[in-house]
């Protein structure tokens, strides 16, 4: 189940909805901060049509019902960065993840965005659980996910990089047991 444009998520103060492709140059200008790529291993992207095309091959690859989507801040119609689910199929699982420019940091953005993600996810989509996961070092990232009550289960690698795994029941969710 994808989030129509029609009906996107939203909360008091932001719109998440899939990327469109005007937002090529707004992601290429997030990609193209280093601070806002210090913990990551993504590169930059070279130029705007390397972003539109990262949108468009991204749109038609992402399963639906899942991705990264544009926050709008709704006063003013601001792209401030992304937030959303990621499937792992290499470890069979949803990660969230988001990322804002710099001059959107400690506002509160982030985890009112995740905590929509996670309420879609949990509610909607009916996962059991997700994870997060942050760079040892990205103390942001670490106090977004304990907002939000991932608890932390392990230091790992990420990318080649030292990080921390977190992760979130859905205290909802229930398996119906059939007795034969």
């Amino acid at each position: 189940m994808c989030v129509p444009e029609s009906n996107p998520l939203q909360t008091n103060r932001l719109l998440l909805r899939p990327f469109k492709e005007e937002d090529a140059s707004a992601l290429l200008a997030l990609n193209s901060d280093p601070k806002v790529l210090e913990f990551t291993a993504d590169a930059p992207f070279k130029d705007k049509e390397e972003a539109l095309q990262f949108i468009k091959t991204y749109l038609r690859k992402t399963p639906p019902g899942l991705g990264r989507y544009a926050v709008i801040r709704i006063q003013d119609q601001q792209f401030l960065g992304w937030c959303g689910l990621k499937y792992h199929p290499e470890t069979d699982v949803i990660d969230l993840g988001y990322r804002f420019f710099q001059q959107h940091w400690n506002k509160g953005y982030a985890t009112e965005a995740a905590k929509e993600m996670i309420d879609y996810g949990f509610n909607h989509l009916k996962y059991p659980f997700l994870v997060g996961h942050a760079h040892i070092k990205n103390f942001g990232s670490h106090k977004v996910l304990e907002r939000c009550e991932f608890k932390q289960i392990k230091a790992f690698t990420y990318d080649n990089e030292p990080a921390f795994l977190y992760k979130k029941q859905n205290q909802d969710y229930s398996i119906k047991v059939i007795s034969a």
